[in-house]
């Protein structure tokens, strides 16, 4: 955004960020396993999740617009470019509220994890900031919405809460939570399961009404 109050950029014929800003995004945000680990390049913004997201949030939080090809500030958009704390509050409500966390996936039907993101900050902020196991959380997200499971047509639907809240909004998204591979086999260096924890950015971005004090936090299988 600094960079569009300098000027209005010119997008690609497809309606994408020019390359050389996908690199500087992509630089900024949580590495991508396809690129750091099998050496994809980021070449175009369709092929970095996270830039597209960033892209889109600003569409749809109306702090961008774009016509005949140019993308430019709004007039929201200009007016909170220099309040970083408004500017982060606008852009956090627009991912939690209203961002398709299953755009990015090939995982069957939108509902899981769209539906309740707000109990499942809830039940993250009772359980940090201690490790848990992501299936965990689904389990406690599913006993609370348990339709999730009968109408719902995803063939993993723990897989894709996991993925979907814990990975993609919180850690890679927001950057609220992090992520740890633990070795459930010593024999076998494949068979891990993958931990959650809250980061100290997790209490900065969100606040509770009614705060449970660390000492009352319930056990995540109590949820």
């Amino acid at each position: 955004m600094d960079e569009l109050s300098k000027g209005d950029i010119k997008l690609t014929a497809a309606g994408y960020l020019p390359t050389k800003y996908v690199k500087e995004l992509y630089s900024l945000g949580v590495p991508d396993f396809f690129v750091e680990k099998l050496g994809y390049k980021v070449s175009s913004e369709k092929k970095s999740e996270s830039v597209l997201m960033v892209h889109a949030t600003l569409k749809c939080a109306r702090l961008i617009k774009e016509r005949k090809g140019m993308m430019s500030l709004t007039e929201k958009g200009r007016e909170i470019l220099s309040d970083h704390n408004l500017l982060n509050k606008v852009v956090t409500e627009e991912v939690v509220s209203r961002m398709n966390l299953g755009y990015f996936d090939l995982y069957e039907g939108n509902e899981i994890g769209n539906f309740g993101t707000t109990f499942s900050l809830v039940i993250i902020h009772r359980n940090s900031p201690d490790w848990h196991a992501g299936k965990e959380y689904a389990k406690a997200y599913f006993e609370a919405f348990p339709d999730m499971l009968e109408e719902s047509d995803c063939q993993r639907p723990e897989s894709c809460y996991v993925c979907r809240v814990l990975e993609r909004l919180c850690t890679n998204f927001l950057g609220v939570c992090e992520l740890r591979h633990v070795r459930k086999d010593s024999s076998s260096p494949y068979l891990t399961q993958d931990e959650y924890r809250t980061l100290p950015t997790f209490d900065t971005l969100f606040s509770f009404r009614d705060p449970i004090s660390p000492g009352n936090r319930k056990n995540i299988r109590s949820v």
